[in-house]
């Protein structure tokens, strides 16, 4: 069994999948599983031709052609994992951000994931009503796989991750973490339009709103983002016996974006940049408090009994983030904050409320088993039946008109040339069979032009004829 994961972003996506593949390892020795760029899905699935394909959820136009192609050429089955944080489900526009606004069959999808109960009832409803689920069995619970510890505690020993984090904690008396949330955004319609919370096809007063609620959003989220960096500099100051770590996000490693929001930080010696997709633990492990913004790096640090302080700032758009968890410690940045914070006094106490919060958004309760992880993989070679989907049921006029769908059918062109120049007829059979069913109006065109190449190159090869 050929199991092809897809990841949209390495620096998220990447630990995650291959815990799973590490799993598939044990329970099933005889699949083979390969991690790829979402990006070159229709080249590798060429190479590495899938049974079953793994992926976060369809949200936009270029996922679902590309899963729909996939799932007409290969006949596989299709599992969506959600690699996403902490979703606000209280928002109006919640389920459109996660699963956008493009239409795709019912049965394209065999099974969504979700990491808790809340979360998994909300999307269930959502897909239901947008047609994009056929049966409600076939939405369910994984769990979150970063949080099986097991797993996560035997790689970070293997590989000796964040010894670096390690060699700076080890200079100080107490350390803490500060995480960051990609404060600044660059363009935020652009971002918008790419998610597809924005359209261009909206009626225009629906598109004025939600763009001014994306623009009042990115502007609290820079504001805020202003004075809790500036509150991690008067902490630096105070207490330059102290170590503090800044957790960048994954968005802000992978394209490099520290922007100038960070320049003033790096006069501290006790500040230390973590510019590397490191797991949380390997950092929770070596400190003694965390703070955050309405972050899961809270729920995480709860796990390890690491103390955590929620930072918040009342005003227009504070729907940006994700209200309280249940922290313990939650504190309003204003300008008495500085003088009436007590480092010290920060210490962890069980708390009932993130318990909970543990339960309905990860899945996960104390001293119960926890293995997302085989959870997945079961699905993944068993499971629900693969569900299979005629050309009229995959291909709405919108995916024929799309540029994706061209850039599909191109792939398979090119391949096919190839393999005339080579002379491999059974390949070429192979992807007439595959392009017949993106484009079956000019498939006889085609068939036509590689006969005449064939004649002309006086193949005697058995096999030869493309019917």
């Amino acid at each position: 069994m050929n199991i092809l994961i897809l990841e949209h972003n390495k620096d998220r996506e990447r630990l995650r999948y291959e815990f799973i593949v590490e799993r598939l390892k044990e329970m099933s020795p005889d699949s083979k599983a390969e991690i790829h760029p979402f990006d070159n899905a229709m080249e590798i699935a060429l190479a590495f031709p899938p049974d079953v394909i793994l992926s976060h959820p369809v949200r936009d136009e270029i996922g679902a052609t590309v899963m729909t192609a996939l799932k007409l050429l290969y006949h596989c089955k299709i599992v969506c994992l959600t690699t996403e944080g902490l979703d606000n489900i209280n928002l109006p526009e919640a389920a459109d951000i996660r699963l956008g606004s493009f239409n795709y069959s019912e049965k394209l999808i065999d099974f969504y994931f979700y990491w808790g109960e809340k979360t998994k009832e909300f999307y269930l409803r959502n897909l239901l009503e947008r047609k994009r689920v056929s049966d409600p069995d076939r939405v369910g619970l994984s769990g979150y796989v970063l949080f099986e510890k097991e797993t996560v505690e035997k790689y970070i020993n293997k590989y000796g991750i964040g010894s670096e984090v390690k060699e700076f904690t080890r200079n100080y008396e107490k350390n803490y973490c500060f995480v960051t949330a990609a404060f600044k955004m660059h363009d935020p319609i652009e971002e918008a339009e790419k998610s597809e919370i924005l359209r261009k096809d909206m009626p225009r007063e629906e598109y004025e709103r939600i763009k001014q609620n994306v623009l009042r959003k990115s502007d609290y989220r820079y504001e805020y983002g202003k004075r809790y960096l500036a509150f991690l500099g008067h902490l630096a100051e105070k207490h330059p016996n102290y170590g503090f770590l800044v957790k960048l996000h994954p968005i802000e490693i992978s394209t490099n974006r520290q922007d100038e929001m960070y320049e003033f930080l790096t006069i501290y010696k006790n500040i230390f940049f973590i510019k590397e997709p490191l797991l949380m633990p390997a950092v929770l492990n070596q400190v003694d408090g965390l703070f955050h913004y309405g972050s899961s790096t809270a729920v995480e640090a709860y796990l390890y009994k690491v103390p955590t302080v929620r930072l918040y700032m009342k005003g227009e758009g504070e729907d940006a983030f994700v209200n309280s968890m249940g922290d313990r410690y939650e504190y309003e940045l204003s300008e008495t904050l500085t003088t009436i914070f007590d480092l010290d006094a920060i210490v962890y106490s069980s708390n009932r409320k993130m318990e909970q919060y543990l339960i309905d958004f990860f899945g996960y309760r104390e001293n119960r088993p926890y293995h997302p992880t085989k959870t997945v993989v079961l699905e993944l070679i068993g499971g629900k039946d693969r569900q299979d989907i005629s050309f009229e049921e995959g291909i709405n006029s919108e995916i024929m008109k799309n540029d994706v769908a061209l850039s599909l059918r191109m792939v398979l062109y090119k391949r096919i040339l190839q393999y005339v120049k080579r002379g491999k007829w059974n390949k070429i059979r192979e992807l007439f069979i595959r392009l017949k069913t993106i484009q079956p109006r000019r498939f006889g065109m085609v068939r036509d032009f590689i006969a005449k190449v064939k004649m002309s190159m006086h193949s005697e090869s058995r096999g030869d004829t493309l019917n």
